[in-house]
């Protein structure tokens, strides 16, 4: 629930659509003697996960807890490939992508394309990116299981994409008055 929710930008759920989440779920579950109320009512007054923010408009008690919710889902359902498509492209996957790599016992299966990504978007052709360079140091600094060379490798393009940050930075302005 919390996956389709996040994929679809939906922080606030109105009760039908909740109730709508809540029945795809029970359905996959095959759990469908019980009613999608009777349990966001049991969600609601027994875990806090939920709640009801307004009459008739729910969400999460925080966003880190549909964020987690989210992450689960990557890290159960092994798409680690759609995970890495909406992380490069869209910054509020990143919070997810680090607490999926967390939760893997080894977490090479995500870092290798992070890797590619760097080299083959950023660093080949000289672009740089705040938010990429924003990831790969946050990637840095969880506690992730990598082999040690990825992680050497990742350090290395941490180094060449402040480089790239810094020629940025130092670029002189030039205005059109310059040419007379």
């Amino acid at each position: 629930m919390a996956y389709r929710a996040f994929d679809k930008d939906l922080i606030y759920f109105d009760h039908e659509t909740l109730r709508d989440l809540i029945r795809v779920e029970l359905n996959y579950l095959d759990l469908t003697d019980i009613s999608p109320d009777v349990l966001l009512k049991e969600i609601e007054s027994h875990n806090g996960l939920l709640l009801e923010f307004a009459p008739n408009v729910y969400c999460f008690s925080h966003l880190t807890f549909h964020e987690y919710l989210t992450a689960l889902y990557y890290h159960d359902t092994k798409q680690y490939a759609e995970l890495f498509h909406k992380t490069v492209t869209d910054p509020k996957y990143m919070e997810v992508f680090l607490m999926c790599i967390e939760k893997m016992y080894k977490a090479d299966e995500l870092i290798m394309p992070l890797l590619s990504h760097i080299q083959n978007v950023y660093i080949k052709k000289d672009s740089y990116s705040e938010y990429i360079h924003g990831l790969v140091a946050n990637v840095l600094s969880c506690k992730v299981f990598m082999d040690h060379r990825l992680r050497a490798i990742l350090k290395e393009l941490e180094l060449k994409l402040e480089q790239l940050e810094l020629e940025i930075i130092e670029e002189p302005v030039h205005s059109d008055d310059d040419d007379t």
